[in-house]
């Protein structure tokens, strides 16, 4: 016989089984995901040594033109590290980035180091940088006559 009380039941909440349909979709997209995710670092790692050459290319350039003086780019390849116009830290680049260097024989030497030289007039010695990682490559050029660094690659 009811008593005129009703019972209320609580529903605003979730059960144990929805929260583990739950994690067990999360688990399995991220075992579909992870392994493209060192990819995706590689290429990122590719993209910021790139922009940092060519940052410190254009540095360089600017340099020489502020100063009146030539100066140089210096790229070392066994050591992953490049010197930019004045400064003497030297930036380091990472090891999963693959380098070369194209410039003029008599600015290269045979220990793996070469140097691009800019001119007060803006102009340079002219050379190429290449990069590459995860399948996908890089290329700086330095214009001679203008002294112009251009990035050209995959994704640039």
């Amino acid at each position: 016989m009811p008593n005129g009380r009703r019972r209320l039941r609580n529903n605003a909440g979730f059960t144990l089984i929805e929260i583990s349909v739950v994690l067990v979709i999360a688990a399995a997209a991220l075992a579909l995901v992870a392994p493209n995710l060192g990819g995706v670092l590689e290429r990122t790692r590719l993209t910021s040594a790139t922009r940092e050459i060519a940052s410190g290319l254009r540095y360089a350039r600017a340099h020489a033109m502020t100063s009146g003086r030539p100066a140089e780019f210096w790229l070392d390849i066994g050591a992953h590290r490049y010197l930019a116009g004045d400064r003497s830290k030297p930036h380091v680049l990472p090891d999963s980035v693959k380098l070369s260097l194209t410039t003029a024989d008599s600015q290269a030497t045979a220990d793996g180091k070469g140097f691009i030289r800019f001119f007060p007039d803006g102009s340079s010695t002219g050379g190429k940088v290449l990069l590459e990682a995860a399948g996908q490559r890089r290329q700086i050029q330095v214009n001679w006559l203008t002294g112009f660094v251009q990035i050209v690659g995959d994704d640039v």
